[in-house]
């Protein structure tokens, strides 16, 4: 009986609907998701980086390669050309002096 009437009296109360301010920064789970983020953001970031920089090597790698094949292509086709023209006495002698101080063409980068 006094259960009934307290139902009664609670259905007749009229609800006022207010707006609720939650600070999220102060949410448990706030904290666990922002840090979730980043490391998803750095293992992102990573593979990025890692695809970026194989790209650049190889691309450093090719151009490298090129110029490194033009000198060496060009050295035997000068020898192949004296040994043709001067015989193969001259050639070693010109091979000889041209290896002594192969240095200047291919590692003036290294002592600059």
């Amino acid at each position: 009986m006094i259960l009934s009437k307290f139902l009664e009296t609670i259905g007749e109360i009229n609800l006022k609907r207010m707006s609720i301010q939650i600070d999220i920064r102060k949410a448990p789970f706030y904290r666990w998701g922002r840090e979730e983020g980043l490391k998803e953001g750095l293992k992102e970031g990573e593979r990025r980086g890692i695809a970026k920089g194989l790209k650049e090597g190889e691309k450093r790698g090719l151009t490298k390669g090129l110029k490194e094949g033009i000198i060496k292509g060009l050295k035997k086709a000068i020898l192949l050309d004296i040994q043709l023209k001067f015989g193969s006495q001259k050639e070693k002698q010109i091979k000889n002096l041209s290896f002594s101080s192969s240095s200047f063409s291919t590692d003036h980068k290294k002592s600059a």
